[in-house]
């Protein structure tokens, strides 16, 4: 799938124009969840049915470049779309020479050996250390990531034990913005080749119309890499799907047919998947495969919170690790897990909700600090202000996603008035 030249030139204008910004780093979204929420609000409201399918496609074959990229950055996107840009040979010369100047302008020095993977030029997260234990790991979230220790320690876990030949199946509890998909966000940063997301909202069973199937879990991973180091497939947004009844309009239960498609996986057997047209068959080793479920579940949440006096749920935790278990899969299969699936998990983490003050410090210690990163400039947030975007992250529930958002907007306007400035106080 190709997109259009339509929209092939809106792509690359607002790419170059975020590179030009020095946003290179920024991470970019999900072009087909991005689509949908625009719809949804009637952007395309005034599309005819052809123009509306015809847009659809362009997004889809954005999405194509933008999942074949483990880390979801302006550059790595755009560096996927050139990939895969058939340039002829006077076109390869005009870049050539367009790069060569912007180097030559610049105070960049290539290495003298890009092949070898101990220069220093190359990211060393790109590759696990044989020595790696779980302190490494959670000494590296620890840095990131504010609280949580049960759910940092649950994660370095996870990884040691899958680089060891363990795998496991593991949910993760927590309300919104309390820091569970962050842990992971982090740790692919840091490993990417051990590590994928997939939001779970978007996976489509097989035989059913949508761009994203069970099998494109695996899409641009290396599959030597799965054999060798194992992978971790982290599905965001589970209870979307695990615990709500999606019903097609043939009275087909879609959530079920997704969770039938995962079971063998979790159980960690060899799957295959049926190729198309000349493309052969694809089959999957899954016994070094580890999945980790992320979500809300609201109803199992506000269950642990009401019995947490009773039982001694969060951070009194029951004395028997067994009995614990038990009941968080007793509360997972009234929530509406289905019970062979539950069957397949072999731990639940909770995650607390985090105070005013932890919504502080993640507002100094983290966010500030990735927008100074991001844009290159210095900036100051006082106290009051601080906290009053801490209140608003706290009561309206929509955790730290909604401080960026708001850091966010107040750091745009102000940039909009005074561009050239070399800090900004919010």
């Amino acid at each position: 799938m190709t997109m259009s030249v339509e929209y092939a030139k809106i792509f690359w204008k607002k790419y170059l124009n975020l590179v030009r910004r020095g946003r290179i780093n920024s991470r970019v979204p999900d072009p087909v969840s991005a689509f949908k929420k625009k719809s949804e609000a009637g952007i395309y409201d005034g599309l005819s049915p052809e123009e509306f399918a015809s847009t659809l496609d362009d997004v889809e074959a954005m999405f194509n470049i933008w999942l074949t990229n483990k880390d979801h950055t302006v550059g790595n996107v755009f560096l996927g779309a050139l990939s895969q840009t058939k340039l002829n040979p006077v076109a390869v010369n005009q870049l050539a020479s367009i790069l060569a100047e912007c180097s030559a302008d610049s105070d960049y020095k290539a290495p003298d050996d890009l092949g070898n993977e101990d220069h220093p030029f190359l990211e060393d997260n790109r590759s696990i250390p044989a020595d790696l234990t779980p302190k490494m790991v959670y000494d590296y979230l620890d840095t990131r990531i504010h609280g949580q220790h049960d759910a940092k320690k649950a994660a370095s876990m996870i990884v040691f034990n899958l680089l060891k030949g363990s795998r496991s199946n593991t949910v993760f509890i927590g309300p919104t913005g309390c820091g569970k998909s962050e842990i992971w966000r982090q740790l692919s940063k840091k490993y990417p080749s051990l590590i994928r997301m997939i939001d779970t909202s978007r996976l489509t069973a097989d035989g059913w119309k949508g761009s994203f199937h069970i099998e494109n879990i695996f899409d641009g991973i290396d599959y030597d890499d799965i054999i060798k180091n194992g992978l971790i497939v982290v599905l965001d947004e589970a209870d979307k799907v695990f615990c709500e009844t999606i019903m097609g309009s043939s009275g087909t239960n879609f959530s079920a047919l997704v969770q039938n498609e995962l079971l063998k996986m979790m159980d960690g057997d060899t799957v295959e998947f049926e190729g198309t047209g000349s493309s052969p068959n694809k089959i999957i080793d899954c016994s070094k495969v580890s999945f980790v479920m992320l979500g809300a579940f609201e109803s199992v949440f506000d269950k642990k919170k009401a019995d947490s006096r009773s039982i001694g749920f969060g951070k009194e935790q029951m004395s028997d690790p067994q009995e614990s278990h038990v009941f968080s899969s007793e509360m997972l299969l009234r929530s509406g897990m289905r019970r062979e699936l539950l069957g397949r998990i072999n731990r639940t983490v909770f995650l607390d909700p985090l105070t005013v003050t932890d919504y502080e410090n993640i507002l100094s210690d983290n966010i500030i600090h990735d927008f100074q990163d991001q844009y290159g400039y210095k900036i100051r947030i006082n106290k009051k202000t601080a906290h009053e975007f801490a209140e608003q992250a706290y009561e309206s529930g929509l955790g730290v996603r909604h401080m960026r958002s708001l850091v966010l907007n107040v750091l745009d306007e102000k940039i909009f008035e005074s561009p050239f400035e070399k800090s900004y106080a919010i």
